[in-house]
């Protein structure tokens, strides 16, 4: 069934239906924005365009003429970046705004600090998951709500039907037998040196600034040992002005630790909507071995021609293994002939040109 674009008038009243269209639809990591383009009706801006029944949709902020078509390009912000569009403030009596309770209670006083009730509706039931969470200091809506749900191993819903636009919270799930080299292209990326040394600098000036050296060791543990060196060490500039030693190294290590998780993938995948930002995915490999577990971090939706389609950018790899399909890298080595190592496997050639192997 092709897709049916929903727009309303300024005061977010459904107004018509559209059939054909192109969209490009993003959000997630970096990007919270639409392009929507049809020729007729015109709109004025201030409209709300979605696809019904999904987390699809967002506000008209910029009109573009083409003389090129017939079409008009609407460019605006998704429901995410209207959340991106706020900045959450502490509260003028305390350092930090802080949330707790059930998650959809939380959802619904976030909307309401942040000035969105009008246009997002947080669900009335209990979402069964409890929040008590910290933001940051002046961080926007969205992320802050994406990391609040996250420490209770939850990921945020959208969906509008019925003229509402709903926020909810689910569990995270781990989808598995999935994204799979047999069902579907994708670009896998095993990364083998990630930065394993973050040079902190938090409060003082020039000689009295604090400075404290943080290391990742190859299982990806942090302390203040430094396990590589020379063109195995990576190092990283850290930049924290107003950190004690004890908050930069609290940070610093978190900080340290996120660029552990090397590895990533893209994803290629035609009409599949219901993975969600936030959740887990098993990638895995055939032909290499290669499995790597991460998070879903972007979707970018596409309609062309009446077929949607979306892929997805997951983030660095939480964990990773070689197992089934091909054996990884050089496990199996061919014996050259006359005067080869005369070994079958990666560790007996190293053996017999004198290699220790650990």
């Amino acid at each position: 069934m092709e897709p049916v674009l929903i727009y309303t008038d300024a005061a977010h009243v459904d107004a018509g239906a559209i059939q054909s269209f192109e969209m490009d639809l993003a959000f997630g990591a970096d990007e919270q924005n639409f392009e929507i383009a049809f020729p007729a009706p015109t709109l004025s801006g201030g409209e709300l365009l979605y696809i019904d029944g999904t987390e699809y949709g967002g506000i008209v902020d910029e009109i573009t003429h083409s003389t090129e078509t017939d079409d008009v390009i609407y460019i605006g912000r998704t429901w995410h970046g209207m959340l991106a569009g706020k900045i959450v403030k502490p509260p003028s009596n305390a350092d930090y705004y802080v949330l707790s309770g059930d998650a959809n209670t939380c959802i619904a006083s976030l909307l309401s600090k942040v000035g969105l009730t009008d246009v997002l509706t947080a669900r009335s039931t209990s979402a069964g998951i409890s929040v008590n969470y910290q933001f940051d200091r002046f961080c926007n809506a969205y992320d802050g709500l994406l990391k609040m749900l996250s420490s209770a191993n939850a990921v945020l819903r959208i969906e509008r039907h019925n003229g509402i636009t709903e926020l909810w919270a689910e569990p995270r799930v781990t989808i598995t037998d999935e994204a799979d080299s047999d069902l579907m292209d994708f670009a896998l990326t095993d990364s083998i040196r990630v930065p394993n040394h973050l040079v902190c600098a938090g409060e003082g000036e020039l000689q009295e600034r604090v400075v404290v050296d943080l290391y990742a060791d190859a299982a990806g543990n942090i302390s203040q040992t430094q396990t590589f060196t020379g063109v195995d060490e990576i190092a990283v500039f850290y930049n924290y002005n107003n950190a004690d030693q004890a908050k930069l190294i609290e940070d610093g290590t978190k900080e340290l630790r996120d660029y552990q998780q090397g590895g990533g993938a893209d994803l290629q995948v035609n009409s599949k909507g219901d993975w969600r930002v936030g959740d887990l995915i098993q990638v895995r490999d055939n032909n290499s071995g290669l499995v790597i577990t991460s998070t879903i971090n972007k979707k970018i939706v596409k309609v062309k021609n009446g077929v949607l389609s979306v892929d997805y950018e997951i983030g660095n790899a939480s964990a990773k293994s070689y197992g089934g399909g091909a054996q990884a890298e050089t496990a199996l080595v061919t014996p050259i002939a006359n005067g080869g190592t005369g070994a079958t496997t990666a560790a007996g050639a190293l053996e017999n040109l004198g290699i220790m192997t650990r």
